[in-house]
Parts: structure tokens; sequence; C-alpha cells
């Protein structure tokens, strides 16, 4: 593993402990998103041939499993070392595996399962903890930043309530109508708000349409980001689960 430096972190959380306010924090995430390595302890083992074969990529031979703290209410979170010295103060002798990872490894870890409360960085001492919302909030950010749209997938089994929002944001469906009304791919699309197991909210468009998925979508978000505001917009073809779920619920705010 390679060394791992996290000083501009660690500063930069010295900084926000002396000082909190929404600047520091600001940076602290930055950090933590975009350039922070963590190092995280894992049980390494071989996968033998024969149980290869039954996997969707073949040519997995190891299988890993990352340790995980628990805190006083019996949640999980993945541990999130800035160095050795912070994973000693959790097992002062440890001597097994570590790996290397990434604020998007962690994201895409907690994104698929529901087992882990979220990621702390340096337990023992900073006891920085970025919960799964957050995780999965500031990986949206960061692939709308880098991207112009993101794309996120719902947990199996997942518990999701699709409702009327009590306040219709009316210039970001204009915006969006007036974006289809050049898009000639789309017959109808149908608005509704989302509200997941953890009380996240998030507009929720289903779009009946034909055409190339990953061009459409990200055009019509683009229409409604700058009418967002602190919300999140999800977009689901109309004949899948979710869109037909919604599309069967409310009239459609447009048609072609």
């Amino acid at each position: 593993m390679a060394e791992i430096n996290n000083s501009v972190l660690l500063d930069l959380i010295s900084k926000m402990r002396e000082n909190t306010n929404e600047q520091t924090q600001e940076a602290v995430l930055e950090e933590i998103v975009t350039n922070a390595k963590f190092i995280i302890p894992a049980e390494v083992t071989e996968i033998n041939p024969e149980e290869a074969k039954t996997l969707k990529n073949p040519n997995h031979n190891t299988r890993i499993k990352f340790s995980m703290i628990k805190n006083d209410k019996d949640q999980a979170f993945f541990p999130a070392f800035t160095s050795m010295d912070e994973l000693y103060k959790w097992q002062k002798d440890y001597k097994g595996e570590t790996i290397s990872l990434g604020f998007d490894e962690y994201a895409a870890m907690l994104s698929k399962s529901n087992d882990f409360a979220g990621m702390v960085i340096d337990p023992f001492t900073h006891n920085l903890i970025i919960d799964n919302r957050m995780a999965e909030e500031l990986a949206i950010q960061k692939s709308i930043y880098k991207n112009g749209s993101a794309k996120r997938t719902l947990k199996e089994g997942e518990k999701i309530r699709i409702v009327t929002p009590e306040e219709t944001p009316t210039e970001m469906l204009e915006a969006i109508k007036a974006h289809l009304a050049n898009e000639p791919s789309v017959e109808k699309a149908y608005f509704r708000m989302m509200i997941r197991e953890n009380n996240a909210q998030s507009y929720l468009l289903a779009v009946d349409f034909n055409g190339n998925m990953d061009e459409v979508f990200p055009a019509i978000a683009d229409a409604a980001n700058p009418h967002l505001g602190n919300m999140f917009i999800d977009i689901v073809p109309a004949d899948s689960g979710l869109g037909k779920n919604v599309a069967d619920s409310t009239p459609p705010f447009y048609t072609k």
C-alpha cells in the first residue's frame, strides 16, 4: 500500500475545530471528497476456482471483507483512518491487511449496503462521521460538478413514498417544459416528490421517451438544475417500476 499523507485534511480539521463555520466545514468536506485517501483494515481471502466460476466476474480471485466499528447505539460504520498511527488506536498490535480507499469507494460501498450507517474518520481522535445520507449527497454533488448529472440506485428492499410536494416548483417545471418542446424523443413527463427511508427528499420525474437515456436525461437535468436550490431531482423512465407508479398517480405536466 502506498504511503498515505493526509496532512492537508488534518490541518483543515484542526482549523474547523478552532473556528466551526460554514466555510471551514465545506473546506474539510471538499478535501475528503476530492483528495483524501484513507486506510481501512480488511480481511482478504482467496476464492477457489470452482466458486469463482459462479461469480458475475469469474476473474475475481479474492474476497475482501472490511472491518467495521460500532457506536453505543449498535450502528455500524466503515472506519477511515488518516494514518497507521490512527489505526493503531483501534488495535495497538494490528498486523492484518489494510487497503487504501478514497471517498468514492466508501460512498459506493454505503450505497449498496443497508448494514452500515456511514463512515467515520479517525474514530478515536477526530471522530468525524459522514452518515449514509450525507455520503450520498456529497457523491451526487461531486458527480454533478464533474459530469453535469449523477446516477444513483435505490437500495434493495428500500421503502420510499411518492407524494405531491407542498409547493410546486413552477419555474423548474416551466424550464423543463421549454426544453422538452425541443426534444422530439419525449412524449410525456410526470412530476412528483420522492421521500426515502432516511427522510431524504427529491423531486421525481418520470419520462415517457424513445431514445438514448444517457443523452435525454442529463439534458433534462441541465434544464432543471438552475431552479433546484437545495433539492435534488431524480429522473426515471415512465415504463420502469418507479416510473409507472408516478405515471399512474398523476397526470402529465408535459405532453408532446
